[in-house]
């Protein structure tokens, strides 16, 4: 059964794979921060296992989308399951973290709404920002994010249906099976195979 069955055909009025190259290339920039934070323990700089952890994922998942963003032009399909996936899953996660933070955070100042509500109407003449008007921002821009990282990951969709689409015509774009001799490619092989699977479930 497939749970999303509307996808766009472009990306603001371009070609998908425009969208998708410059989707890409923002999650690289975004995910840069795991290398980052990788060379900060070089200079001493004390990191605890959660950290260790959120730092090596990033730098594993920025590694996956500079593969992807290099096949863009000439994409491969066994890559763009595993690509795509990942960021849906990234998506997901990140959702929740921000679903998370957002509770954690409204639940410890009861007055949040009621500040938003002022920051609405509140005289914005003043020469210092208020703090209704900043908590206002905060969640607008939080909003915005959000829903621009929802259209993202629904361009990253369209473009794996498209190439789907497109291997009923050209083999090219058709799933393949390495027969490889390292361990670490036919298990590779064999997550992109699944991540094919699941997004078949999905688009």
């Amino acid at each position: 059964m497939v749970l999303i069955k509307s996808l766009p055909q472009k990306f603001l009025g371009y070609p998908l794979y425009i969208g998708v190259e410059l989707v890409l290339l923002y999650a690289v920039i975004n995910k840069m921060c795991g290398v980052y934070g990788l060379l900060s323990f070089l200079t001493g700089h004390p990191i605890d296992a959660v950290q260790w952890v959120y730092y090596l994922s990033s730098t594993a998942v920025m590694i996956l989308y500079i593969q992807g963003f290099r096949r863009v032009q000439t994409p491969n399909i066994n890559w763009f399951s595993l690509v795509v996936l990942v960021y849906l899953l990234d998506t997901v996660i990140g959702f929740l973290y921000t679903g998370y933070f957002s509770w954690l955070w409204f639940s410890e100042h009861d007055t949040s709404v009621e500040l938003i509500a002022r920051a609405v109407t509140e005289d914005l003449s003043s020469q210092s920002a208020s703090e209704a008007y900043e908590l206002f921002v905060t969640v607008a821009l939080t909003v915005v994010t959000s829903l621009v990282r929802l259209y993202f990951t629904v361009i990253m969709l369209a473009f794996f249906k498209e190439m789907r689409t497109a291997a009923k015509f050209d083999a090219r774009f058709r799933i393949s099976s390495a027969s490889a001799s390292s361990s670490a490619l036919r298990w590779l092989n064999k997550a992109q195979h699944q991540s094919y699977s699941v997004l078949n479930r999905i688009v």
